[in-house]
């Protein structure tokens, strides 16, 4: 939802750069994927036709000044989705790859447990959260580019074939499955999603969603878990 408190500063920072920037306003709340959508369905009235799409968080900072030469040097039919290093400001960590394959059977039952109600979600909460610090303890640190199966969906690149090609955003979610969701998109319209390390920038972990309760994020969170499974997996 777009408060005229946004608008107005969205207006000042188009004031003070030189950038072609368009403020595309909703008076319902779109989340995340829902917006980039606003904006993709505009882009496409205009009949504009850029090389590159970015879909990411207003939480993101560009820390590499030749990020935009790098992505443009890109041979334009390469890659369809690109899911570059995205350095996370509380870890200092890159959160790609989100997922090299699919889910494993063990994972989708620990998701099915944590799901049965809000009590069993913090006991699984905490085990997950320390399975994740074992992971990223032994994490293998990627440095040449190479598939995935999903990318982070705080960033990604999108080439316009992806849509030219049956691609789409699925909006039928509110947070917490953009992931998955455009993996199997990808899957099924014939699409690689490409891990590419130097291009390279910042995300501002949870200042998104830190106004949001744990309660909120797991109503949020098993909304899409089951909508994805239903949708995806069945």
């Amino acid at each position: 939802e777009s408060s005229q408190n946004s608008i107005s500063s969205l207006k000042m920072i188009i004031k003070k750069t030189n950038l072609d920037i368009e403020i595309i306003s909703s008076s319902n709340n779109t989340y995340y994927w829902g917006g980039i959508n606003l904006g993709l369905n505009k882009y496409y009235k205009k009949g504009k036709d850029y090389k590159w799409i970015i879909a990411c968080n207003n939480d993101v900072e560009f820390n590499d000044v030749y990020f935009f030469q790098k992505l443009n040097e890109i041979k334009e039919h390469s890659y369809s989705i690109i899911a570059p290093q995205i350095i996370s400001s509380l870890t200092n960590k890159d959160l790609n790859p989100f997922l090299l394959k699919p889910l494993s059977l063990i994972y989708n039952i620990y998701y099915s447990l944590y799901y049965l109600n809000f009590f069993t979600s913090k006991f699984f909460h905490k085990i997950g959260h320390l399975i994740k610090l074992i992971k990223k303890s032994s994490k293998i640190n990627y440095s040449s580019i190479h598939q995935v199966y999903a990318a982070h969906g705080s960033f990604m690149i999108f080439n316009t074939k992806f849509f030219r090609n049956g691609g789409f955003l699925d909006t039928g979610f509110t947070m917490y499955g953009e992931e998955i969701s455009t993996a199997e998109i990808a899957k099924k319209v014939n699409s690689l999603i490409y891990y590419i390390p130097f291009l390279s920038v910042i995300h501002n972990e949870h200042q998104s969603t830190r106004k949001s309760s744990f309660k909120d994020n797991f109503l949020h969170s098993k909304k899409t878990y089951y909508y994805l499974k239903k949708k995806y997996r069945s």
